[in-house]
């Protein structure tokens, strides 16, 4: 994908808690080349046909940090890539060695099916700094994540390190 975006943050100093919004307008890319595709492929079953495909997605974010435990909490509500709109809620433990594991459950008002249960999308992340593996500070990190299955539902474009992970850090 590619496009542009925006975010707002109100995030008082000194405070364990943030607001912010943000959005983004995008498209999809062409496997190959720099040029974007002005429709995507969407199967009915095992059929296949296209559909004219703008993607935009927007978010009231919340934030919220417990530094006694080391834990954060954010709360996104709005529109995802599929249209579908909902509540994401994600749960972060950041370790003092800079290794920081996250869980998230989304529901949003897709009617994905899988296994004749309706689908909300779950999954676990984490993240570990790569300053071990060099000589000098650093501030890279590697990252990974994963879903119960892959699904539309939920599903955000990376738009970058959001302002508040990055003011965090900062400030620590």
């Amino acid at each position: 994908f590619g496009g542009t975006a925006a975010e707002l943050l109100y995030f008082p100093v000194n405070s364990d808690w943030a607001i912010g919004v943000e959005g983004a307008l995008i498209r999809k890319r062409e496997y190959s080349g720099l040029r974007f595709a002005k429709q995507i492929r969407k199967l009915n079953g095992f059929v296949r046909s296209y559909q004219e495909y703008k993607g935009s997605q927007y978010f009231l974010d919340l934030y919220y940090d417990i530094p006694a435990i080391n834990m954060d909490i954010k709360v996104s509500a709005g529109q995802f890539l599929a249209f579908d709109k909902g509540v994401r809620t994600e749960i972060s433990r950041n370790f003092s060695n800079g290794f920081r594991v996250s869980l998230w459950y989304t529901v949003t008002d897709a009617q994905d099916m899988v296994n004749g249960e309706r689908y909300f999308d779950k999954g676990v992340s984490f993240s570990m700094p790569l300053e071990i593996f060099y000589t000098n500070s650093r501030k890279d990190k590697w990252g990974y994540g994963m879903s119960a299955w892959l699904r539309d539902v939920g599903i955000r474009s990376n738009t970058g390190q959001s302002l508040y992970y990055t003011l965090k850090d900062e400030r620590n």
